[in-house]
């Protein structure tokens, strides 16, 4: 257990971790907290399972600029199980035992992640932890572990590698890292590597993992290779890939790759079988080959070594999600021609987007990764597919005035999914800096934005089906004043304006403008139901 120490690095571990639990009922974590030392400085440990050997484990841990602290007056508080809920709160249910009730248990667990200059979300208490909970946790945690981003309770009786930290299970420091891998002959791959590009491989590696064990759940597909495995041989792989590219590239590359397989993961075809292919061991390094040999390694069928590194273009980014969205267009045989479906939809989306500044290639891969998740259209939601293909756009598809309406409602819905999804990024990135409601702040006036956007104009657009003649076109002017309700709304909010001029850089899209474009694509909705309908009397 020399390699467990708390460190910036672990503390961001047991954050991520916590957060993977997020809206997930399946999903839990388990925690010790405690203090240590005549300061009662405060100590925590976070794991997805063994629950009951957290105690010993956290009271052998020291902190990685005080080794002797673990043996000093360690007090443990409280043991429990959490998960996130779809707010961000943390609901957490507390065992029997220890000395401190939540509150305290509140109070200390948020210094700790303070004294690393993190912040821990807000927490509420869900009950008191049974010991029929604990069994029937442990025996969640077994079946659902592979969801998880891998396990350090999994690391604390195994000798630490240097792949421990491309993984993202390094116990302690880059520095820890570093000297580890001179004692196992590979510290001349992690000298060629930016600090900040050690740091990344792990995210990047963690997020690529779990997105890929993710999508093969969702489609049934087979499952050959654990999580903990398949992270670490991603890791390995970028890191010595990586060390092969010239320092001022090492970072734009790996947020390309990373952007890039993230999009290549969400065809269909690649995702028949979640496995990896290597003919090395783990932890070889370049100079442990058998010649020229090079090491295949295989995620959902893709050769990560064939993966392009160049830089994402926003053509790129288009033509992709154009041939995701048509796959499964056909996947469903939906009965309309896609030969003559189109992207500009999609690409007006992206442009949206897509960061102005050129060579942001970690902005480029976060925008990637928010459009794979608020374009790709939820399952049975055919109306949202076809706007999105065009095809509802095409004047010789004839369609009724409900098919009209349903696809205007769907594409108002993507907007506006959009808009959420940055509203809650903004609030991270914000929250990351600043504390904003222990420093007296609220976020309601952001969240009031979205009062305004309820279900209004979605029940005003059905009405719509239901009229004919005048009465129909009485619906439809009902509608038209709505959106320049809305739209005259954000015109003339402060708190809009701020949002989509922020003062300081909180990623590219913008609330407003996202909101704007969703309202625009409703009139021009409107517009074409009233061209079909004009066109029998021509």
């Amino acid at each position: 257990m020399a390699g467990m120490k708390h460190n910036r690095t672990r503390a961001k571990k047991f954050l991520q971790l916590i957060d993977q639990t997020k809206n997930r009922a399946d999903l839990e974590f388990c925690f010790a907290v405690g203090t240590v030392g005549d300061l009662r400085k405060p100590a925590v440990l976070v794991s997805k399972k063994k629950l009951n050997g957290l105690a010993q484990t956290l009271k052998n841990m020291p902190f990685e600029d005080d080794e002797d602290s673990s043996k000093e007056n360690f007090s443990l508080l409280r043991r429990g199980t959490g998960r996130m809920n779809e707010n961000g709160v943390i609901l957490v249910k507390l065992a029997d035992g220890g000395k401190a009730g939540f509150p305290q248990v509140q109070k200390v667990m948020k210094k700790y992640f303070v004294n690393f200059r993190m912040r821990l979300p807000d927490m509420q208490e869900a009950g008191i932890l049974t010991e029929e909970d604990i069994q029937q946790f442990e025996m969640n945690a077994e079946e659902n572990s592979q969801f998880l981003p891998p396990d350090d309770s999994e690391e604390f009786n195994r000798p630490m590698t240097a792949l421990d930290s491309a993984e993202g299970n390094s116990a302690g420091s880059v520095e820890e890292t570093e000297e580890r891998s001179k004692r196992e002959g590979g510290a001349e791959l992690l000298e060629q590597l930016l600090p900040e590009v050690k740091e990344g491989i792990a995210a990047a590696a963690a997020t690529i993992s779990n997105h890929a064990v993710s999508l093969s759940a969702q489609i049934g597909a087979g499952q050959t290779a654990e999580l903990s495995h398949l992270t670490t041989k991603i890791a390995d792989w970028l890191q010595r890939v990586l060390a092969a590219t010239p320092p001022e590239e090492q970072e734009a590359t790996l947020h390309n790759f990373a952007g890039r397989l993230l999009l290549m993961l969400a065809y269909p075809e690649n995702l028949r079988n979640l496995q990896y292919v290597d003919d090395m061991p783990d932890g070889a390094g370049q100079g442990e080959t058998n010649g020229d040999r090079r090491e295949e390694v295989v995620v959902n069928g893709i050769d990560l070594n064939r993966v392009p590194t160049g830089a994402l273009d926003q053509d790129e980014v288009v033509e992709s999600l154009f041939r995701l969205i048509k796959a499964k267009a056909q996947e469903r045989q939906l009965s309309y021609p896609l030969e003559n479906a189109n992207s500009e939809r999609i690409a007006k989306i992206v442009s949206s987007q897509w960061p102005k500044e050129l060579g942001d290639a970690a902005r480029r891969r976060a925008v990637v990764e928010r459009l794979i998740a608020a374009v790709v259209p939820r399952p049975g939601n055919d109306d949202q597919l076809l706007v999105l293909l065009g095809i509802a756009d095409q004047p010789e598809r004839t369609k009724s005035i409900e098919n009209s309406v349903e696809s205007i409602i769907a594409i108002w819905q993507a907007y506006l999914d959009t808009a959420l999804t940055l509203r809650d990024e903004v609030k991270s990135k914000i929250n990351q800096m600043v504390d904003v409601e222990a420093r007296g702040g609220t976020w309601r006036y952001v969240d009031d934005i979205f009062l305004q956007f309820g279900g209004e104009l979605s029940d005003q657009l059905s009405a719509i089906t239901e009229r004919n003649g005048e009465a129909l076109s009485s619906a439809t002017e009902r509608v038209r004043t709505t959106v320049q309700k809305k739209l005259d709304y954000l015109n003339g909010s402060d708190i809009v304006a701020m949002l989509d001029n922020p003062p300081i850089d909180i990623g590219p899209g913008t609330i407003g403008q996202t909101l704007r474009e969703g309202l625009a694509a409703i009139t021009d909705g409107l517009k074409r139901i009233e061209t079909s309908r004009a066109a029998p009397a021509a």
